[in-house]
């Protein structure tokens, strides 16, 4: 039996009462690493609301908002001459 596994049968043999205190310490502890986390600027680099793998409509969506940019005489944070 692995640990994962003799952790999962104890908790199977806990009251209502004791799920709900695990539960709300569970709730804790991600709140805390979630802070954690934040403080060490982990999910600004790591962290993103959105797929990783591009969607279908992602790449023209891209170019659109790029050519809007370049028509602005705006891109990638610098100013370029029209």
């Amino acid at each position: 039996m692995t640990k994962l596994e003799a952790i999962q049968h104890s908790i199977e043999r806990l009251t209502p009462e004791q799920i709900a205190r695990l539960n709300a310490w569970i709730d804790e502890l991600q709140e805390k690493l979630f802070d954690d986390a934040i403080e060490r600027g982990a999910l600004r680099a790591s962290w993103t609301p959105w797929p990783t793998r591009p969607s279908p409509i992602t790449r023209p969506a891209e170019r659109a908002r790029d050519e809007a940019q370049r028509q602005r005489g705006f891109l990638g944070g610098r100013s370029i001459e029209l």
